[in-house]
C-alpha cells in the first residue's frame, strides 16, 4: 500500500472513531440536561477524551 492510500484508511478510521464518540455524547446530553445528574456528567467527562485522543493522532502534513 503506498503512503498516501495509508493516510487515507487512517484517516477514514479516525472520522469513524470521532463519528462513534459524537453519537455517545449525542445520547448522553439529553439525560444530562434534563437532571445535571453526577451520573450523566460522567458519561459526558468520560467521552470528552476519546475525541482529543482521536485528533492527537491524525497525521501532521510533512
Amino acid at each position: 500500500m503506498d503512503l498516501e492510500a495509508d493516510i487515507v484508511l487512517r484517516v477514514r478510521a479516525q472520522h469513524e472513531r470521532i463519528a462513534a464518540t459524537l453519537s455517545r455524547l449525542d445520547a448522553a446530553v439529553p439525560a444530562w440536561e434534563a437532571t445535571a445528574g453526577a451520573d450523566e456528567r460522567d458519561t459526558l467527562v468520560a467521552a470528552t477524551p476519546a475525541t482529543s485522543a482521536v485528533s492527537a493522532a491524525e497525521p501532521r502534513p510533512a
